[in-house]
């Protein structure tokens, strides 16, 4: 049966499965410690200080996805100690200080006004665009490539830049959380981008076909003009409408991300440790 205990240090309170108990673990405010037995987990609930009060639901959201991360980890530190039972006791299921010294949200940070996230971190059910409850997941597939890749595509042509991307451009796959009414914001720029598109390429191909068959150049180019300016201007609108996020930069195993809610970043703790040169 699950553990249920208080952080002797800040009173915040855990729930570890019960083959945890007698570990050493340390809490997101510092203190360490060793998880208690059942029966002293028991006692000790009954004299542990009150939880401090969520100021709001973004709290307690925060609160509960964080409780999630604890209890996902403490089961994949279980596994690793089946495996190896030799291993010796870590902070398996607490989610305290990085390796950078800062305190973590279940691998999320804030940077000014960029996310940053482990690349297997969870968000929360909080819309990233509103920063309102929020229970629909999107997959959002993000690119990112260094600057002096861009110029290489004016100075030495798209081939070279294709095959430089293909070896120096960074990949990652994110699952960001949208309500209901971002999802259909969304949807409403693909349809224009789709819809604006496919009447572009009409548009230009039925000008082009009745202007060759009348014999009337001025038909022709106008209707590949208005084709290509639909075709273009539809499909730059919903591209960045419906992208909702994007990469600023992506490592190994950190993926900075713009476009997300200054509600929902103003929760995160301070990401501290630095880019990479």
């Amino acid at each position: 049966m699950p553990i249920s205990f208080a952080c002797p240090g800040c009173r915040r309170p855990y729930q570890v499965q019960e083959q945890m108990a007698g570990q050493a673990v340390k809490c997101a405010c510092g203190s360490q410690f060793v998880v208690p037995r059942p029966q002293a987990a028991m006692a000790g609930a009954r004299t542990a200080a009150p939880a401090p009060p969520q100021d709001n639901w973004l709290d307690q959201e925060l609160a509960a996805h964080q409780q999630k991360q604890v209890e996902a980890a403490a089961v994949v530190a279980e596994r690793e100690r089946a495996r190896n039972p030799y291993a010796p006791p870590g902070m398996a299921g607490m989610h305290g200080m990085n390796q950078y010294g800062s305190p973590s949200m279940g691998g999320l940070w804030r940077e000014g006004q960029l996310l940053v996230m482990d690349r297997n971190a969870r968000l929360p059910n909080i819309c990233v665009k509103s920063g309102q409850p929020a229970a629909r997941f999107l997959a959002r597939n993000l690119t990112w490539q260094p600057p002096w890749l861009r110029i290489m595509a004016f100075v030495f042509g798209w081939l070279i830049y294709a095959i430089l991307v293909a070896n120096y451009g960074k990949k990652a796959t994110i699952q960001i959380c949208l309500s209901e009414e971002w999802f259909k914001r969304r949807m409403v720029f693909l349809l224009i981008g789709w819809i604006g598109c496919l009447a572009g390429l009409a548009i230009g191909g039925i000008g082009l076909a009745v202007g060759i068959q009348l014999d009337n150049p001025e038909l022709t180019g106008a209707s590949i003009l208005i084709g290509s300016l639909l075709l273009l201007g539809c499909g730059i609108t919903g591209n960045y409408g419906a992208r909702m996020v994007w990469a600023d930069l992506i490592t190994e195993r950190h993926v900075w991300v713009g476009g997300v809610s200054e509600m929902l970043l103003q929760q995160l703790p301070p990401w501290t440790g630095g880019r990479p040169q």
